[in-house]
């Protein structure tokens, strides 16, 4: 059996035709399958099939002038996640059979494969192995890849690898434990009263803000009326920037709002201050980390990924052979 392996960025967004190899290729030849990419020819053809699509991010000029995409200024701004971006166009029909001639029999191994992609891979009937950035990420020691797979076979097989529960509580612990000089330096600096509440910043474009049925990308602006109940339960709530957020779009609203905007401090280190009982953010996956300090959570916005169905494994065993001889095997 083939196994398409696919990279950041995604198969159909091509900045560059260079590409590294996936960690996950090399032990799944040593398996014994063949593994193969698409080039960018064939990229080019894919979207070639849509007029709606460009080449260069499907609807990045919203942003970008046109003479400007493809140039460093564009580049820097993609590696910084100032516009980590996703296509908002749905695939044609033409798309859609091709998708279906080029990948039937083939198992695909996507990185942060997008849910519209799974969809239509599920209307296609066509296998695929999803890995994503996950939200739990202060296990530092053990590094976590979120995944799923819409085969129930192999999700069998990928959970026997599943990272144990208790092991997030361990790291909470020991984040708690190694974050204790910053809560003490924050709360002085702050002199946090109890029942405060910090709110995270994320960049402008985080494609997780992205509302498709409005299409476009959501911001604290469209949620002010909510902030203003949470400035009435709390006795403070305090504002942390997105350490990558280039501008800061939300300055105007959160002092409109009497909302504390804290600069120089470890969102950690705030996040973990005892006086600190609630988390509020649009869709940062603070607030699923949250939930292991014991912290209230306040999600303005749902996340378009189901974080839900994918479970945690390490990627040592994402590098190792025996993990896939298992999974395909």
């Amino acid at each position: 059996m083939s196994i398409v392996s696919v990279s950041i960025p995604p198969w159909y967004e091509v900045y560059s035709s260079k590409r590294s190899p996936d960690i996950w290729e090399k032990p799944i030849e040593q398996s014994g399958y063949e593994t193969f990419s698409l080039s960018v020819e064939e990229v080019s053809e894919f979207v070639s099939l849509n007029p709606k699509m460009t080449e260069f991010g499907f609807g990045l000029d919203q942003w970008f002038e046109k003479e400007k995409l493809g140039s460093e200024e564009f580049f820097k701004m993609l590696r910084c996640k100032q516009i980590y971006y996703r296509r908002v166009v749905e695939y044609s029909e033409t798309q859609k059979a091709w998708i279906k001639n080029k990948f039937s029999g083939k198992i695909c191994i996507f990185n942060e494969m997008h849910p519209i992609d799974e969809a239509i891979f599920d209307e296609l009937g066509l296998t695929f192995i999803n890995f994503f950035m996950p939200p739990v990420r202060f296990t530092k020691i053990s590094k976590i890849q979120s995944v799923y797979s819409n085969s129930p076979v192999i999700m069998a097989k990928i959970r026997k690898y599943e990272y144990p529960r208790f092991l997030y509580s361990f790291f909470a612990s020991w984040l708690h434990f190694s974050k204790r000089k910053g809560i003490y330096e924050s709360n002085k600096a702050l002199k946090i009263p109890e029942n405060s509440c910090v709110l995270i910043g994320q960049c402008r474009f985080d494609y997780s803000k992205y509302d498709f049925e409005a299409k476009r990308f959501v911001q604290l602006g469209d949620y002010e009326q909510e902030l203003r109940v949470l400035k009435n339960k709390y006795a403070k709530i305090y504002y942390t920037k997105h350490p990558h957020e280039v501008g800061f779009y939300d300055k105007e609203l959160l002092e409109r709002l009497g909302i504390e905007i804290v600069e120089g401090i470890d969102t950690y280190s705030l996040m973990l201050n005892k006086n600190i009982h609630g988390v509020c953010a649009l869709s940062s996956s603070m607030l699923t980390e949250s939930r292991f300090f014991g912290k209230q959570e306040h999600r303005l916005f749902t996340n378009f990924v189901d974080m839900n169905k994918f479970i945690g494994i390490t990627r040592h065993h994402i590098r190792c052979k025996s993990f896939w001889k298992t999974v395909l095997g």
